[in-house]
C-alpha cells in the first residue's frame, strides 16, 4: 500500500465535464460484465448531453462469440481489436485482469499514438507491472465497486454507486478532465468516486476476495449446515444461498433445493470439493509464481474441482 497517509480526495456530478470528450473515439474493449454496461451508461449519457448533433459511435472490440452477437443487439458494430486500437483516442480495457497482459502487448500497445488514454477498471495489472506503457500515453484507473449487471440497472434508475479513480500516468496534461468526464458518463459521479492508486485498489480487492470473501462464504456454508441440522425449511437455505450470491458478486444465486437432505448433500460436496482445492493448492510453490500466474493457477484449480 502507499507509505503516506493523505487525505483522500472525493469526486461528484460537478467535477466531471462531458464536453472533455468532444470530438475524441472512445473505444471499449472486451464486452462482458463490465463492458456492456459501461459501453451502454456512456452512450446514453453523450447522447443526452449532445441530443441536437448526437455523438460518434463508440467502439467494440469482442470476441467473436456471444458477446459480439450482444454488442450487435445493442446497437454497436463490433470490430477487430487491432483496428479498434489503431482507432480510438480513449481505450477502456475490460477484459479480465488474467487475459489483459498479452492481448495488451500484441494486440494494443504497437497501435497507441502519443496522448492516447487507457482505462482500467482494476488496478491488479498495474499493480504487480504486468503492462508496460509507454511514458507519452495517460493511464487512468476507472473502478466501479459493483458488477456490470447491476451497474446498468442503477444507472438506468437514475442511482449511482461509488467507484474508485486515479491518474496513474498523465502523459497530456489533461489525463484528470478526461478521467472525471468518463467517470460521469458511467454513472460514477452520481453517488462519488474516490481517488485511491491502483496498487491501493488491486490490495483492497485480493483483501476482500481472498480475505473477507472466504471468511463470509466459510460462515455463510456454515450457517446453512447448522440450519439443515436444526430442521429449517428449505425455503430459509434458498433465502441464505441469495444472500451468498449477493455477497459474493455471482450472476445468478444457487438453483432453488427441495428438500433439507438434498441441501445437506450439496453442502457434503461443496466443503469436500473445497478441501480438494486446498489439498491441490498445499503443492504449490507460490513463491515461484508472479501474481497473474498465481491467478490463472486459482482459477484452473476452481475450475477443476468444480468451484
Amino acid at each position: 500500500m502507499t507509505d503516506d497517509v493523505t487525505p483522500i480526495r472525493a469526486f461528484g456530478e460537478s467535477d466531471g465535464d462531458l464536453s472533455d470528450l468532444d470530438g475524441r473515439s472512445i473505444a471499449i474493449v472486451g464486452y462482458g460484465n463490465q463492458g456492456r454496461a459501461q459501453a451502454l451508461n456512456l452512450r446514453d449519457s453523450l447522447r443526452r448531453a449532445q441530443p441536437s448533433r448526437g455523438v460518434r459511435d463508440i467502439l467494440v472490440a469482442t470476441l467473436k462469440d456471444g458477446s459480439w452477437e450482444q454488442a450487435e443487439q445493442d446497437g454497436f458494430s463490433p470490430r477487430p481489436l487491432p483496428e479498434v486500437a489503431e482507432a480510438a483516442e480513449i481505450l477502456f480495457l475490460l477484459i479480465p485482469d488474467e487475459d489483459l497482459p498479452p492481448v495488451f502487448s500484441a494486440e494494443i500497445a504497437p497501435h497507441l499514438q502519443k496522448d492516447d488514454a487507457l482505462v482500467v477498471a482494476s488496478g491488479y495489472n498495474l499493480a504487480f507491472g504486468e503492462l508496460t506503457v509507454s511514458p507519452d500515453v495517460d493511464v487512468l484507473m476507472l473502478a466501479p465497486r459493483m458488477i456490470g449487471r447491476q451497474l446498468r440497472e442503477l444507472y438506468e434508475r437514475g442511482e449511482g454507486f461509488y467507484s474508485y479513480v486515479s491518474v496513474e500516468q498523465d502523459a497530456s496534461g489533461r489525463a484528470w478532465p478526461t478521467l472525471l468526464a468518463l467517470a460521469k458518463g458511467i454513472g460514477c459521479l452520481r453517488l462519488g468516486a474516490l481517488e485511491l492508486s491502483a496498487k491501493d485498489e488491486a490490495v483492497l480487492d485480493l483483501f476482500h476476495e481472498q480475505g473477507l470473501g472466504s471468511l463470509l462464504g466459510s460462515m455463510i456454508f456454515l450457517m446453512l449446515e447448522v440450519g439443515v441440522e436444526a430442521g429449517l425449511p428449505p425455503e430459509v437455505i434458498q433465502r441464505a444461498g441469495e444472500i451468498m450470491a449477493t455477497l459474493t458478486d455471482q450472476e445468478q444465486p444457487p438453483p432453488p433445493v427441495s428438500a433439507a437432505g438434498s441441501s445437506k448433500q450439496q453442502i457434503d460436496l461443496f466443503g469436500a470439493r473445497e478441501q480438494a482445492l486446498q489439498e491441490d493448492f498445499k503443492q504449490v510453490v507460490v513463491e515461484n509464481l508472479t501474481p497473474v500466474e498465481a491467478l490463472n493457477l486459482l482459477d484452473s484449480l476452481k475450475k477443476k474441482h468444480g468451484l
